[in-house]
């Protein structure tokens, strides 16, 4: 075996520290605009845009993440850099990716000794799909992987050392991982594996696999994993108020919501990890090769690809162990072990508490060190077939990257391919900012936050009223909300998934029990005037009541009247006078007077928004609503006479 001369270990080293700043600013070019729920609901949190913040500050599943990304943004605005929290969350996540792409390398690098084999086993990860999507994404995922590494990085070094520094390091580590993300439970087999196999050498050669650690030192590592594990839970119970077997139930109830997958199988472990990434073959290469079968699946008509593949992938890296095992040394093997028990705890969880590929960079963290460690032995060093083999990984590689990157994080790093988000514009392009839109939390699920974050439209959820407390009380408060909204004139939309989607309308009966008859009671006696269609799914309506119909005409008339944009007044306009002719002639003569009594509508919106507003809000819309209207433009002008016309 050819030893490398120091020049080209500090070739590999430099090439090392380059493919990590590469990765980082990767990552940090190309930070996603998926925009999921949970990220924009934590950045609401984070930036305090909620009600109740004390109740949403701590989440039973990641306990520590928005209080610290709190803290970071506050320290940041303190020294004048001011930043909002989605994008600051997305900067965090590249650094915590590509600190554990550098990480991967060195813990390799340990086990292997051999800078290139570790090189390219970084790379891998860092450029695989699985990993890369969570270093550019604003989730907790990133986080929450950057704990397993450096948990399983700690458990190798137990390997090492026999005094009792890696043993508090693991424990800490393991405390920390838990507390930014409560999957890192999967790792507490890596744990115990690592703390059992790591028998002390006394001066000696490394004890094989056989050999374990004397009970007393075992019970003294122990205790150390025991009192994370006691901070780990007194930090929940303080956080969630766990004080009895009840409230630990409920609590656990709440932080899990398992459910046993049906069907599948161990066989199909490795495809469980990975099984929720969305479509299209080429982003998901790199994520693991279940997510190549699930796509050939679907291309092919072939259902068992995904599970072939997947098990392929295992059985590959089980081969390069047979075939290697003899040529190991036993702190190989031990390592080896711990990996795989890293691997198995995830592929556990995922059976039970579905995260799919957001759980996917750890275990697939853990085979690659699996691959490495094999690989090390099979290529080593001055071996005839390293070149070739080495060559055709790194091509492989390069290959690989390129087409994650062209196939799966630049397309989602544009704004326009967020179909969810051009729904909202679309919401935001025919709606009034008076107005208030319904939907049902089902039908255009990221619509929740997304209305209100990109539409910058007021909106209410129907899932938010039946489904956290009961059919009959949740109806009667929906009922209350929208008959309130419609008494004071402000405009009531409602998106086709509560008006005549039945496929939706049947998903809202068979989860909450609720009819559409019933949806339809919540609105009160009248029409849903349809304003516009995005495609033949997501159609808008606005509700048009029978009675009381003089405030919702007043309305219409503010925002014809207030409108900037030409086209939302016509469309206001055109609104109010199929309305109005509908309407009788004491219904319109009422509506003239209303009018004139309440500065064409502008008081009425406010005092039905103001429940809805902070006091300086409040007095600027008192001041707003009082002032209204005294010098109209030549625009407004045209636009009353339009309006005095309809009413007549």
């Amino acid at each position: 075996m050819r030893p490398k001369t120091p020049t080209q270990i500090a070739v590999i080293d430099a090439l090392a520290v380059l493919a990590a700043a590469a990765l980082l600013l990767l990552y940090l070019l190309l930070p996603d605009k998926v925009y999921v729920f949970d990220g924009v609901m934590f950045s609401y949190i984070i930036e305090r845009r909620v009600v109740d913040l004390g109740a949403m500050l701590f989440n039973r599943r990641h306990l520590l993440f928005i209080p610290s990304m709190m803290c970071l943004r506050d320290g940041l605005a303190a020294l004048g850099l001011p930043t909002a929290a989605y994008p600051l969350v997305q900067k965090v996540n590249a650094c915590a990716g590509a600190l554990g792409v550098w990480l991967f390398y060195r813990m390799s690098l340990r086990r292997t000794a051999d800078k290139t084999v570790s090189l390219l086993g970084a790379a891998i990860l860092g450029l695989s799909y699985a990993y890369a999507s969570r270093a550019t994404e604003g989730q907790v995922y990133m986080l929450m992987s950057l704990g397993a590494l450096a948990s399983l990085s700690a458990a190798w070094r137990l390997l090492d050392d026999e005094g009792p520094g890696p043993v508090a390091v693991l424990a800490a580590a393991l405390a920390c991982a838990l507390l930014f993300h409560a999957a890192n439970i999967a790792l507490l087999p890596m744990g115990a594996v690592a703390l059992w196999l790591a028998a002390p050498r006394v001066g000696g050669p490394d004890p094989g696999l056989g050999a374990a650690a004397p009970p007393a030192l075992r019970l003294r590592r122990a205790g150390a994993l025991l009192a994370a594990a006691a901070l780990v839970g007194a930090a929940f119970a303080w956080a969630f108020g766990v004080r009895g077997p009840a409230s630990l139930l409920a609590f656990l109830w709440k932080a899990t919501e398992f459910t046993p997958k049906a069907g599948g199988g161990w066989w199909e472990l490795t495809g469980d990890l990975f099984a929720h990434g969305g479509s299209g073959l080429g982003s998901r290469l790199a994520s693991s090769l279940r997510e190549t079968g699930q796509s050939l699946a679907a291309l092919n008509d072939a259902p068992t690809a995904a599970a072939v593949i997947g098990t392929a992938m295992l059985a590959g890296v089980a081969l390069a162990w047979r075939l290697t095992w003899e040529r190991l040394e036993a702190r190989e093997r031990k390592a080896g072990l711990i990996a795989a028990a890293l691997w198995l705890g995830f592929a556990a969880l995922n059976n039970l508490w579905g995260g799919g590929i957001f759980f996917g960079p750890p275990p697939f963290a853990a085979l690659l060190a699996l691959a490495a460690i094999a690989g090390a032995r099979l290529v080593p060093s001055g071996s005839a077939r390293r070149s070739a083999a080495l060559t055709a990984v790194s091509a492989g590689i390069l290959a690989l990257g390129a087409w994650n990157i062209g196939a799966g994080l630049a397309p989602q790093s544009r704004i326009e391919n967020n179909d969810g988000y051009r729904r909202a514009i679309f919401i935001k392009e025919h709606t009034f900012p008076t107005g208030w839109v319904l939907t049902s939390g089902l039908g255009f699920g990221n619509s929740k936050v997304y209305i209100t974050e990109f539409a910058h439209r007021s909106s209410q959820v129907l899932e938010y009223y039946v489904n956290p407390g009961g059919k009959a009380q949740g109806l009667a408060r929906f009922g209350d909300f929208t008959r309130s909204a419609l008494a004071h004139g402000l405009p009531v939309y409602a998106t086709s998934d509560l008006v005549d989607d039945a496929k939706v309308l049947g998903e809202i009966r068979r989860l909450w029990g609720v009819t559409p008859d019933e949806v339809r009671a919540c609105f009160g006696p009248g029409t849903f005037l349809p304003v516009a269609a995005y495609d033949d799914r997501l159609r808008l309506y606005l509700f048009r009541p029978v009675q009381p119909v003089e405030p919702f005409l007043a309305g219409l008339a503010f925002n014809a009247l207030d409108a900037a944009d030409t086209a939302r007044a016509d469309e206001a306009l055109a609104l109010f006078e199929r309305s109005a002719a509908a309407a009788s002639k004491g219904q319109r003569s009422a509506t003239a007077s209303l009018l004139r009594t309440s500065n064409f509508g502008a008081r009425l919106l406010f005092e039905g928004m103001a429940p809805f507003l902070d006091e300086a809000a409040r007095r600027g819309g008192a001041a707003y609503a009082a002032a209204f209207l005294r010098s109209p433009t030549p625009a407004q002008r045209a636009r009353l006479e339009r309006l005095a016309a309809a009413l007549r």
